[in-house]
């Protein structure tokens, strides 16, 4: 499966949101990433049927209605609080609840307090053609994604609001989460891009067309490191 995580949490909107697979809640507003409903559903090419933890609660979307499918309700997928999370659900939807258990800080105790401090969204690997995408992914491919990823990373980070850092990690059976690259906006420079950031979206109103353009110049410079076995073996 291909995992994906960033520490904050959904609001009601975005759970709302996330529901609503031939729809969007941000094409009014034109200052929103994904605002034409392509965001998450691009998921689809990869996944079946992709889940999300979120502070309190774990959600699971599955179009096929093949695990979850209620009379008269229009969703497909079905979402569970963290606190009323118990053994016997687990056993019962184990090949679901167990891939959970143990990475990017989730373990038998964010179940207990009830409440995931962050988002964690799953995609487990389509392996075989389905209605929804005749696509397979393979290790491989996600491999030779990362990559790809790799060779762009100076350029991800530009035109973000909030994102300083993004890390790709691996996790092989039996051992714990690695990181194998990262790219970051270098440390020296953090707080005045926060600033510039700032100030551009403060000049930018989602209701109105702009007299001008507004423009914000600052340096930004963004490094990136790989690793080999925990330990940095390049950086550039």
């Amino acid at each position: 499966a291909l995992y994906a995580f960033n520490d904050a949490v959904f609001d009601d909107g975005d759970w709302k949101g996330i529901r609503m697979l031939q729809d969007s809640i941000k094409d009014k507003d034109p200052m929103k990433v994904g605002r034409f409903g392509l965001g998450f559903k691009s998921v689809f090419h990869m996944t079946d049927m992709p889940s999300v933890l979120s502070d309190k609660w774990l959600a699971f979307i599955d179009p096929h209605e093949k695990y979850f499918r209620f009379e008269g309700d229009s969703t497909t997928g079905f979402r569970y609080k963290l606190s009323t999370v118990n053994a016997e659900l687990k056993s019962s939807l184990e090949h679901q609840f167990a891939p959970y258990q143990g990475i990017f800080g989730c373990d038998e105790k964010t179940f207990l307090k009830g409440h995931y401090d962050g988002t964690l969204f799953r995609f487990p690997l389509r392996q075989q053609q389905s209605e929804l995408s005749d696509t397979k992914y393979t290790p491989q491919k996600i491999e030779e994604l990362f990559a790809s990823f790799e060779r762009d990373a100076h350029l991800v980070l530009l035109f973000l609001k909030h994102v300083e850092s993004v890390e790709l990690c691996v996790r092989k059976q039996g051992c714990p989460v690695e990181t194998v690259f990262k790219v970051q906006v270098q440390d020296s420079l953090k707080e005045q891009v926060r600033a510039a950031r700032h100030e551009f979206l403060a000049k930018l109103s989602p209701t109105t067309w702009l007299s001008k353009p507004a423009k914000v110049v600052y340096p930004l410079r963004v490094e990136t490191v790989k690793y080999d076995n925990g330990a940095i073996s390049q950086k550039r």
